[in-house]
């Protein structure tokens, strides 16, 4: 039986390196797995996987965040272990990294053992008096980490709410309301933190394989106050109303919001798909760019990428940023090949 508890580790973070990009003007259509129509596909690997350790992998969303102790942390929605009674889940999983240099994907200081005790999660959703939930995106916010996490029924979106950590107890916490009901836009998907404002993009399903990608933003300090979120609602400006709010852009799924240099990054999967689009910006609304192709993701087993996330603190080749997604099939997989993958992605060639 899956136990569900919260890890805090030192490891040694390793990754492996390459990466490039491919311009279009338009995003390329959908494309079966293992057909290369001159689409890069950057070397991928297996993230928290070491077998004689008995670690498969690490499943879902996997996020990195540098918190205000200095400390790198990894979260990650699930880590699946393996010993003599059968395969396990744990999560999410909380993993201190004792450094942000690639040369692998193997951590070797994980213990031959993983606890399996206390029965609790690195997310508490119980004041939203909530049994079921997963975290959004994270960032750090005024001197403190912060998080969007979801509620479930089973795979029904309840609600979205903020959360803070807890740092001796080693959990987020959620606030005891929500923000957002189930039915919007899954505002938090990204997160980002600038001058003074949290930016929430989440997208929803307008079409078949077709999302529409939305922006909140409020205040730092109203984080968990629903009334202090405004809205994006076309050129540049931000409105109180949610029925006001405009799409910035036709998206994905597991979108991924990234700041570098003068230019912003927006990366999203296709839906069901396996490729790795991406937008860039002038400011955390825009305007945006075309969509270009960055590159292709394909699963081991077949299935199809989802899960998007950006790592800015691992550190990375000039023009070149990390990123991870998740696996999933409408057929079974293995643990392994439904393990999490890491590659890294070049910007130069992006507009």
């Amino acid at each position: 039986m899956a136990t569900r508890v919260a890890l805090v580790l030192v490891v040694p973070l390793a990754l492996a390196t390459s990466g490039c990009a491919w311009s279009l003007d338009e995003p390329a259509p959908l494309q079966a797995p293992g057909v290369d129509a001159g689409v890069p596909m950057p070397p991928a690997c297996a993230l928290l996987a070491e077998p004689a350790r008995g670690l498969v992998g690490a499943r879902g969303r996997v996020r990195t965040l540098r918190f205000p102790d200095g400390s790198l942390r990894l979260i990650a929605d699930t880590l699946q272990t393996r010993d003599g009674a059968g395969d396990h889940s744990v999560g999410p999983v909380v993993l201190t990294l004792t450094s942000a240099d690639a040369a692998g994907c193997l951590l070797p200081a994980l213990p031959a053992t993983l606890p399996t005790t206390p029965p609790t999660s690195a997310l508490d959703v119980s004041p939203l008096g909530a049994g079921t939930g997963q975290l959004l995106g994270v960032a750090v916010s005024a001197g403190r980490p912060i998080a969007l996490v979801e509620t479930l029924a089973f795979i029904n979106r309840i609600g979205i709410a903020a959360a803070t950590w807890d740092d001796a107890r080693g959990v987020f916490v959620a606030a005891a309301s929500y923000l957002f009901t189930g039915d919007r836009a899954g505002f938090g998907d990204a997160v980002l933190v600038e001058d003074g404002f949290i930016y929430a993009y989440g997208c929803r399903n307008v079409g078949f394989l077709r999302d529409a990608c939305y922006l909140a933003r409020a205040p730092e300090a109203g984080l968990a106050d629903p009334t202090a979120y405004t809205f994006y609602r076309a050129g540049g400006s931000f409105g109180p109303d949610l029925e006001d709010a405009w799409p910035l852009f036709d998206g994905g799924s597991g979108l991924a919001v990234l700041h570098r240099g003068a230019r912003y990054y927006a990366l999203y999967l296709t839906p069901l798909g396996d490729t790795i689009q991406a937008r860039s910006g002038l400011s955390p609304s825009g305007p945006w760019s075309a969509p270009v192709v960055a590159a292709r993701c394909v699963p081991p087993g077949g299935g199809f990428c989802t899960g998007l996330a950006v790592h800015p603190e691992l550190a990375a080749r000039p023009d070149h940023v990390w990123v991870s997604h998740a696996v999933a099939s409408f057929d079974p997989l293995s643990p392994e090949d439904a393990s999490s993958r890491l590659m890294e992605l070049a910007l130069t060639g992006l507009p």
